[in-house]
């Protein structure tokens, strides 16, 4: 399970409510304010990964994620069927791959990764110090598939 990852709709009436009283929800009140737990998932996505999850992040409607297996890859999740608005069924076509950032050394778990504000680049270190810096606009391709190579890999201790 742990190579698995979950996405849920914030467009569920439930969830939609719980956000909007968030919004009005004061520290003032000196009350602790009632989440909500929500165990189903719109969907849930195993075919990205092989190994532990430990970072994912949404790029728009894609996502980026990163496993042990020494990379970070972007993907687009399943789309709702027939453009179901309420995200109730969905088309059991598996997610798409559509970028792999490799990279050396980062089997190990809980490394995180970083996409900046502009939502450009993609950073992430590995276990021996060196941090990886991926340029989200020079796409290239690898044996047929999209790819991404470091443009840039600073030293231990930068």
């Amino acid at each position: 399970m742990d190579n698995v990852v979950k996405i849920w709709s914030l467009e569920e009436p439930r969830v939609a409510e719980r956000i909007a009283l968030a919004a009005q929800y004061s520290a003032r009140d000196r009350r602790a304010f009632d989440s909500l737990s929500h165990h189903f998932p719109m969907t849930t996505v195993t075919g990205v990964h092989r190994n532990y999850v430990d970072c994912v992040r949404f790029y728009g409607d894609l996502v980026l994620s990163k496993s042990t297996d020494n990379r970070v890859i972007l993907w687009r999740p399943p789309r709702p069927a027939h453009g179901d608005p309420g995200c109730k069924s969905w088309d059991g076509a598996a997610a798409m791959e559509l970028l792999d950032c490799r990279m050396a050394r980062c089997d190990i778990w809980y490394v995180r990764f970083a996409v900046d504000l502009a939502r450009r680049f993609v950073c992430c270190g590995n276990q021996e110090g060196k941090i990886f810096l991926w340029d989200l606009d020079t796409i290239v391709r690898v044996n047929g598939a999209l790819a991404l190579n470091p443009v840039a890999r600073a030293p231990r201790g930068c």
